[in-house]
């Protein structure tokens, strides 16, 4: 982990960085807690996961009186998230509170540079998920937490380090901006259109030819070979956009019961997930025959006479729908909820002419088309940037 450092590099815990506080909930009882926004109340879902966050406002506040009843840090203190998603990590802009699944880290900032923190935490979190201790619901108490050694070199070297990560950072932010833009622009252009006529309203299940399951089967996560067939997991749709590189390969010894392949044109639906991402979708723009897709994937034909596919995808990531398929799914778990295929087929949509839906489809595939490019060169800086990180914490940087 940490060879070919120089001398000047030294291991410490992160108990010897600063001071490390788990955090609490004021009591929802209590109204006067929550009757202002006066102080952050960081929640794991603050937080995205592989990126440094920087938090200067958070989706939840309470109020001075509320704030007082918890544990409060400073601007510039590190959090991280350490139950459920492990090593989530983002330095806070402004004081903030935060909840009991998250510790923070109040740097001591004649060892250690905040940001330079962050950065460490965010390359070797591996080290935090490897002593999460629970199987199905991950988590690291505080004093794992404390006991987690990395590695650091003089303040001033801290300093540099974070000014070239911050640097290779902002320009990847900015191809994942121009996306954001593009993404902002199409839904712009679908309200527009949708209000420029009275729309019908059709069911799912009028528009569709068909909805079809895959098959569950476990396999092994790795490369997959040319006469080797592979089974997706659900984080293929989860984006919005097909991911083919999720998947896990099927021994060939399994027996495969049902070999239900991606091809060009297929609407994948996760009808399985957690309640932000049930109901997550996307196209797939080429035949793979070696991936098929698992139970918790349907392929979704649709009726083209009636409805372009690209419309039909953007219907039913509209927030309405979403909120609606979220509404409908069930589950014994808080974590896993599941939409039927009768529900999903009773959904209402809103159902502009022909003639508009393939403008829009026609609109629709330009941006992916832009988008495919810039995703391009997002991979080729978020492959410097992952590159610059392993450097910096091998001591390799050139100054």
């Amino acid at each position: 982990m940490h060879n070919k450092l120089t001398e000047s590099w030294k291991r410490v815990k992160l108990s010897e960085v600063g001071k490390i506080l788990t955090g609490n909930t004021p009591s929802t009882k209590c109204i006067e807690y929550y009757n202002s926004n006066d102080v952050m109340f960081i929640k794991p879902n603050d937080l995205k996961e592989n990126t440094f966050n920087k938090i200067s406002y958070s989706k939840a506040y309470i109020s001075l009186s509320g704030a007082e009843k918890v544990r409060r840090v400073p601007s510039g203190s590190v959090l991280v998230t350490c139950i459920g998603i492990i090593g989530k990590v983002a330095l806070v802009e402004n004081e903030a509170c935060f909840n009991q699944q998250i510790n923070a880290i109040i740097p001591d900032k004649c060892i250690i540079d905040g940001k330079f923190l962050g950065y460490a935490i965010l390359r070797y979190n591996y080290l935090l998920k490897a002593a999460a201790n629970a199987p199905l619901i991950p988590i690291i108490n505080k004093s794992q937490f404390s006991n987690i050694e990395i590695m650091i070199p003089s303040v001033k070297v801290q300093k540099k380090i974070v000014k070239i990560l911050e640097k290779a950072e902002e320009a990847l932010g900015k191809r994942r901006e121009a996306n954001r833009l593009l993404d902002e622009y199409l839904k712009s252009v679908f309200v527009g259109m949708c209000s420029e006529e009275s729309n019908d309203i059709k069911l799912v299940n009028h528009v569709v030819k068909s909805i079809d399951a895959g098959w569950s089967v476990g396999g092994e996560e790795r490369a997959i070979c040319n006469d080797e067939i592979a089974v997706l997991k659900i984080s293929a749709v989860t984006k919005g956009t097909f991911d083919a590189s999720k998947y896990k390969v099927i021994s060939k010894d399994v027996k495969i019961k049902k070999h239900l392949s991606c091809k060009r044109g297929d609407i994948l639906f996760s009808r399985a997930n957690t309640r932000e991402l049930v109901g997550a979708s996307c196209i797939v723009y080429k035949d793979y025959d070696n991936l098929i897709l698992p139970d918790k994937l349907w392929r979704i034909t649709i009726d083209e006479s009636l409805m372009t596919r690209e419309f039909f995808l953007y219907s039913i990531n509209t927030n309405k729908v979403r909120k609606e398929i979220s509404k409908l799914s069930t589950g014994t778990s808080g974590s896993m909820l599941n939409i039927s295929m009768a529900k999903f087929k009773n959904i209402e949509l809103n159902v502009m002419s022909f003639k508009k839906q393939e403008i829009f489809s026609e609109i629709y595939l330009k941006i992916q088309t832009i988008k495919e490019n810039t995703m391009l060169n997002e991979i080729k800086l978020s492959n410097l940037f992952n590159s610059l990180m392993k450097d910096a914490f091998n001591g390799k940087l050139k100054f």
